[in-house]
């Protein structure tokens, strides 16, 4: 058996915009403006605050343009809009990145360090009243919606991130499957070349089965990225599983780890079936991993396959730096 394991790297391998800054690029150009349609085609802009004329250029005003009518539809620009401006979780990412000064930011380990505050904060009991937590976009979310934190508890605060995670999972999914996916994309030499008997992607999109020959099985751990209006997204954004398994299990922290959201969200887990075939044939199978950085956060399922006697592994790196790289994630792994 020949499995083929793919991470964002993937993507970006292809030249699509997939990183979470290009998907914040693409968030920050949209907010303060106002768009007007002629029969479903964007025409023109307008700024409507001050830090959106900021980012005023003839380049930005093509991007905007260009990212509208790819998605075709009024209502879902505007849906994506009002997230972008309304949006605790996108506001935070999009402060931290800024304050960074850097164009990568990793949404999930940004998730865990946010709610792990948050966790400091209120010990045991999330019914508490919330005492010396205070965040600044935190509290403009708040004064946007007309109350003040101090008059809520933990639970309600986990609450409104849980919630509010949804809707940033829901203008990932319009990006991702209503833009990224509408790119024109060229196939790599080394994947027209080769095939494989099963597909496991960590990414949102379906980039390997549009261009190339579609395996016998396919698992898209992280769900898979096909907006409908009237449909959840399955979409996984969260980080590695620890209060599910901590002693002093906080429930409404769970709901922002991945286990638990793949099981709530039912993506796929045919994977496990294929380690009992890889098994039972007794066969050496080989596995090829390429644009996965083997972070911890994908651990428990990577290791299942990397520490598997019947499973020979190649991984592909893009230079000696990413190399080391997924060395040190492999040992922190093990």
């Amino acid at each position: 058996m020949n499995v083929l394991i793919i991470g964002n790297g993937f993507d970006i391998a292809h030249k699509l915009p997939t990183t979470y800054h290009d998907f914040l690029e693409v968030i920050s150009l949209v907010k303060g403006i106002s768009i007007t349609w002629v029969n479903e085609e964007a025409i023109s802009i307008s700024y409507c605050s001050a830090e959106a004329l900021k980012k005023e250029s003839t380049c930005n005003r093509s991007k905007i343009l260009k990212f509208c009518n790819m998605v075709g539809s009024a209502k879902i620009v505007e849906s994506f809009k009002a997230i972008a401006e309304n949006s605790f979780w996108i506001n935070h990412f999009l402060e931290k990145e800024n304050s960074l000064g850097k164009k990568w930011l990793d949404f999930e380990e940004e998730i865990r360090l946010f709610t792990g505050k948050i966790r400091l904060s209120m010990g045991d009991n999330s019914h508490e009243k919330i005492n010396g937590f205070s965040d600044r976009v935190l509290d403009d979310y708040a004064r946007n919606h007309g109350f003040r934190w101090h008059e809520k508890t933990y639970y309600d605060l986990l609450r409104t991130l849980k919630d509010d995670l949804y809707d940033v999972k829901r203008a990932i999914s319009i990006y991702m499957n209503l833009y990224v996916e509408r790119l024109p994309v060229s196939p790599i030499k080394l994947f027209a070349s080769k095939s494989f008997d099963k597909l496991i992607s960590f990414n949102y999109t379906s980039t390997y089965t549009e261009i190339y020959k579609v395996p016998n099985e396919c698992c898209y751990i992280h769900g898979n990225a096909t907006y409908k209006e009237s449909i959840s997204d399955n979409l996984v954004l969260g980080f590695e599983d620890y209060y599910l398994t901590n002693s002093k299990t906080i429930t409404e922290l769970v709901p922002f780890e991945k286990y638990y959201q793949r099981i709530v969200n039912r993506t796929d887990s045919k994977y496990y079936k294929w380690l009992d075939e890889i098994k039972d044939s007794k066969e050496l199978s080989r596995l090829y991993i390429f644009g996965h950085s083997l972070s911890q956060a994908d651990g428990d399922v990577l290791n299942m396959f990397l520490t598997n006697e019947f499973i020979n592994t190649t991984i592909y790196y893009y230079s000696e730096e990413d190399r080391a790289d997924k060395i040190q994630n492999l040992a922190v792994m093990h």
